[in-house]
């Protein structure tokens, strides 16, 4: 009889021995290849080997099959279907919560050099994953976070952002944390040839940012819990990584420099109108957590305000809405603020936003109307009779907005022709919002003449005393002086609004 070969019965070697003793084999799933054109075959001799002969631990069979079987989902087919994208980031975030940190961290690699794979449909799963995995506590919260378990080509971006936040050029200054190196991965990726990977990695970076917005201010952690009352400083150090939102709001904070130019330039450059809108929503995430944390080196500027004008024009309707939607909302955050930069703010929305009402898409229509209404109308009509009270106010600031746009209104260009110029959309506009309000169109219109009668009354010092109206106005500190700015602006707005509404109800009459 021929002799029964186990050539490939596994022995044992010097990998089962350890401290001279022998040890039981213990099988290694190796996890599948990606492209072996792109991604290098990983071996336990390579030099940039993520597994160091530090971390040569013999692994738990069954941690192992997990790990496996979490490979080969993760590179399965039909990852081109969203639902079939949603279901497997789930159930591998899910897994990932409860590995032991060397097994999640192992599993982390793997999805960084998903990110590398000739597939593009790894790397749309990959950008998801590691948008949900930023946002995860325990990724925060793991020990000892070092840039051994993972490594990508894409750390040279993380250098980049370590060269921006420290200021003197050095890339020591910050290390490659896990961290810096997953948000530069997804940095990356809005460079990918596929466009449906640069969309998704701009909607990963906009969740990721709007989660670390929302846990500051409502001073949470991103699991939900709420922060101790006496660990709220009022603004973020470095030092605080021991909290999962802060350490993600530093950790965005020192790439933001680097981010936002590369989302400006998507925004403005890309060819797919998917890939322009995705990227305004992240970048405007990115300008908000700037002016929160008071960031200056990537703070709303010029460029950005040029870009988002030059945006309200763009040939897709969904991103000229974007455009218009993050234009109105950097508005609303510069309230409190008096410098050129939120003048800057409310003369671009007055010239760009508000002449959407005279598109030609209907959608786009509704939402600049929208807009007006919540920047301007809302504003003026809620001063009603108590406007000295209401001006004196704290939170004033946003009546003065609404007068100075109207104020900026008064100076628009009539190149365009009649509809699209400065003080023809303001008719406009105010035509549509009188339509849609249908029955409580005259009540409307009341109630902003009676604001427009205050308040040109309060701007031009007219003294309730010696009025034959006794219900106007009065406020001895607004009249002191009749040429403050925002004086000025509410006297030009007042006369703007009113010239307005004369020539919208007046074409109302004449329509009749």
């Amino acid at each position: 009889r021929k002799s029964i070969a186990f050539s490939h019965t596994p022995g044992k070697s010097k990998r089962d021995s350890i401290g001279g003793k022998t040890t039981p084999n213990t099988t290694m799933l190796a996890p599948p290849s990606l492209k072996k054109s792109v991604t290098p075959r990983r071996t336990r001799n390579s030099n940039n080997n993520t597994f160091s002969d530090n971390h040569a631990t013999i692994h738990h069979p069954i941690l192992s099959l997990i790990t496996g079987m979490l490979h080969k989902l993760f590179t399965t087919k039909g990852l081109e279907r969203a639902e079939t994208r949603s279901r497997i980031s789930t159930f591998g975030i899910s897994c990932l919560s409860q590995l032991p940190p060397m097994e999640r961290g192992n599993l982390l690699r793997f999805v960084g050099e998903m990110c590398e794979s000739k597939i593009s449909s790894h790397r749309l799963l990959s950008v998801e994953l590691i948008g949900q995995v930023l946002c995860q506590g325990w990724f925060w919260k793991d020990s000892g976070q070092s840039a051994d378990w993972v490594f990508t080509p894409f750390s040279a971006f993380g250098e980049k952002a370590s060269e921006d936040a420290s200021g003197d050029g050095s890339a020591t200054a910050t290390p490659n944390t896990p961290s810096m190196i997953l948000l530069a991965a997804l940095q990356g990726r809005l460079t990918d040839k596929s466009p449906t990977v640069r969309t998704r990695a701009a909607l990963s970076l906009s969740e990721v940012a709007r989660k670390a917005s929302v846990a500051q201010e409502e001073n949470r952690n991103l699991d939900g819990t709420i922060i101790a009352s006496h660990s709220t400083p009022s603004k973020l150090t470095d030092n605080e990584a021991n909290i999962p939102s802060k350490a993600l709001t530093v950790a965005l904070c020192k790439i933001g420099t680097s981010l936002v130019d590369t989302l400006r330039h998507r925004a403005s450059t890309d060819d797919r109108a998917t890939v322009r809108k995705s990227s305004i929503v992240a970048w405007l995430q990115m300008l908000h957590l700037a002016h929160r944390e008071n960031r200056e080196e990537f703070v709303v500027s010029g460029l950005d305000i040029s870009a988002l004008c030059q945006l309200c024009n763009d040939p897709s309707v969904g991103t000229r809405k974007a455009a218009a939607d993050a234009l109105t909302k950097l508005v609303q955050a510069n309230y409190h603020d008096n410098d050129s930069g939120a003048s800057s703010l409310e003369v671009a929305w007055a010239h760009t936003v508000l002449p959407l009402v005279s598109d030609a898409e209907a959608t786009c229509v509704m939402k600049a109307v929208e807009f007006f209404s919540t920047l301007v109308i809302e504003p003026i009509v809620e001063l009603g009779q108590d406007t000295t009270m209401k001006l004196n106010d704290d939170d004033a600031s946003r009546y003065y907005v609404a007068w100075r746009i109207l104020a900026k209104l008064s100076n628009g260009s009539k190149e365009a022709g009649e509809s699209r110029n400065a003080s023809g959309s303001l008719i406009t506009a105010l035509q549509k919002l009188l339509v849609n309000a249908g029955k409580d169109a005259k009540s409307l219109a009341k109630n902003l003449f009676r604001a427009v009668y205050h308040v040109g009354g309060i701007s031009l010092g007219l003294d309730r005393r010696s009025s034959l109206d006794s219900t106007m106005s009065h406020d001895d500190n607004l009249e002191e002086n009749l040429f403050d700015l925002n004086t000025i602006a509410m006297r030009t707005g007042a006369w703007c609004l009113l010239d307005a509404l004369t020539s919208c109800l007046n074409q109302n009459d004449t329509n009749s």
